[in-house]
């Protein structure tokens, strides 16, 4: 079978989409999301849908095609980019990854000579679903982060991100090597240690700052914490929804064994395949209310604290400018290069901490208002599937009692 997906209409996942973890509330000057998209064996096709009434666009509606490569490229550009050092920039959206479901369905396939028809359909039903939430996911993380930058104040008139946007051919841009990744892994580790030698040897004297950032070191390792521990129960309902499979699928194959409990059989079995698709929602909803919601703030708590890296950093290099011009005014040789320099670091540390105070607090207000709305909505999702379980075992064993088994 071919592995091929596409939403080749806008309200086939729409609403999923919506009900992502981070409800960003777009202004309408700016609006952007994912209407279609199309998975291939080795890639996934965004199609990136705008609407505008700016003028830095060319028109007021139109439409791109990109990669994941070209998501990354963004992120990676606003990144690297000096004049953003004051910002929080939106966590990348992941690399989509397929292959778990799609050997399972190979190897569906390759079994399929030693399951009945009715066992067959059962799991490849089930592994599909799996397969479609997997990629509504990707195209919901994909479409977040585009309108965190559309959100923006800053972001949204970026030169880049209008061409990401406007543009309707390939950006031609790569994915990075085993190389650059590898040297990408070692920024990040030597950012970390770098991180804690500043922290240490450059005493800040803004409480604000200090207080924030003790904040994200603890919250992200909570964040991430819980992420973990959500990931496992959410499995652990997914291996329920199998078993369930397996149970119904056994009794119905032993009431043709015997005659005189196979309506007792066929009854629990097809109870059980309904509580399989109810635990599969309840995993479902799990996955999405509140383990996404937590792994998307564990990667905006990680941004938040590279802004922080950024500006620790900022203040060294101002401290540093002091000295070197301490030291120029002692030898009464280049005071006004030192003069100039140090003004430059100090201009560029006042400016990144005021924008930084301002992105702190939104960000604040931001995860506030996410885990308000998506852990209501979850507790409510599943006071409503406990709810449909506990009726639909209610129901099977009235039905038992009537037949009298």
């Amino acid at each position: 079978m071919t592995h091929r997906q596409s939403h080749t209409s806008h309200h086939d996942y729409h609403g999923f989409v919506r009900g992502e973890s981070v409800d960003l509330g777009q202004d309408s000057s700016l609006r952007v999301d994912i209407s279609d998209a199309l998975s291939e064996k080795d890639k996934v096709k965004f199609t990136v849908h705008t609407k505008t009434t700016l003028s830095n666009f060319a028109k007021p509606e139109f439409s791109v095609v990109r990669l994941h490569e070209e998501f990354i490229w963004l992120h990676t550009y606003l990144e690297d980019n000096d004049n953003y050092a004051g910002y929080i920039i939106p966590p990348a959206p992941p690399r989509p990854d397929f292959d778990a479901s799609r050997e399972k369905l190979q190897r569906l396939g390759d079994g399929e000579g030693s399951m009945t028809k009715e066992e067959f359909n059962k799991m490849k039903q089930e592994l599909e679903a799996e397969y479609l939430a997997t990629f509504k996911k990707t195209v919901a993380m994909h479409e977040v982060f585009l309108q965190r930058l559309a959100c923006h104040p800053v972001f949204r008139t970026d030169p880049n991100f209008i061409i990401f946007l406007e543009y309707d051919q390939e950006l031609n841009v790569r994915g990075k090597n085993k190389k650059e990744r590898l040297a990408s892994l070692w920024s990040n580790i030597s950012k970390s240690a770098d991180d804690l030698l500043l922290s240490s040897t450059v005493k800040d004297v803004d409480e604000f700052f200090e207080h924030d950032r003790t904040f994200l070191v603890q919250y992200h390792n909570h964040v991430r914490e819980a992420t973990q521990r959500g990931d496992r129960m959410t499995r652990s309902h997914k291996s329920l929804a199998d078993c369930y499979i397996q149970v119904s699928l056994a009794l119905l194959q032993l009431g043709t064994l015997d005659p005189a409990l196979e309506k007792f059989f066929a009854k629990v079995s097809d109870t059980l395949e309904k509580a399989r698709k109810l635990e599969g929602r309840v995993a479902s909803d799990e996955d999405l209310k509140m383990v996404d919601t937590l792994r998307y703030y564990m990667k905006d708590s990680a941004a938040a604290k590279d802004l922080l890296y950024r500006r620790i950093k900022s203040l060294h290099l101002y401290e540093e400018a002091n000295k070197n011009l301490e030291r120029a005014r002692l030898k009464n040789r280049d005071v006004h290069e030192a003069e100039k320099a140090q003004q430059e670091a100090c201009e560029k540390f006042e400016k990144i901490s005021a924008l930084a105070k301002q992105e702190l607090q939104d960000f604040k207000v931001r995860r506030v208002a996410a885990y308000r709305k998506n852990l209501v909505e979850m507790a409510e999702l599943q006071v409503k599937h406990a709810t449909g379980q506990s009726q639909l075992f209610k129901s099977c064993l009235e039905a038992l009692r009537e037949e009298g088994c």
